[in-house]
């Protein structure tokens, strides 16, 4: 199977509403491992659910030392990565997690730069989410993420 086929796998998972099924969570999963080997999708989800545990933020660097690269080396991989990792948490029924990863600079508030709460809106929106307010729609996700990892070391 081809990359563009996995990725219409994924598209029409998403337009049919269909994120429960196991072939939508694989084809993230394979998709992943082959445009971005460096990044796990699982290695991702633990360290934002460990660091929502203890209420906190982190930031992308966070996110890739955790998967045991440098920023740099990584860098314009990781908007599809933590998109995938949205797509997978809404897959499982849980918040979009990716809404406590921040610039660093913001790791103790939380707030988002213009562009990245763009791109976590379009993609909580390409999942069928209707988006009113921005800023209220992240911090509302930011709160269900910490509830959610008080009670699951996983997805």
């Amino acid at each position: 199977m081809t990359n563009d086929q996995l990725r219409n796998i994924i598209e029409n998972h998403q337009r049919q509403q269909a994120f429960h099924l196991p072939a939508y969570a694989a084809a993230l999963d394979e998709l992943q491992r082959r445009e971005g080997p460096s990044l796990s999708l699982d290695v991702t989800i633990k360290r934002i659910l460990q660091a929502a545990a203890s209420r906190s933020f982190l930031s992308y660097g966070d996110v890739a030392e955790a998967n045991g690269c440098a920023w740099q080396a990584v860098r314009r991989q990781m908007p599809k990565h933590l998109d995938r990792v949205l797509a997978k948490a809404h897959a499982r029924q849980a918040p979009l997690i990716t809404s406590i990863v921040v610039n660093a600079t913001n790791r103790a508030t939380g707030d988002l730069e213009a562009a990245s709460l763009s791109g976590f809106i379009a993609g909580a929106e390409r999942l069928g989410l209707r988006v009113a307010d921005p800023n209220e729609f992240l911090r509302e996700q930011q709160e269900a993420t910490f509830k959610y990892a008080a009670d699951h070391r996983a997805l």
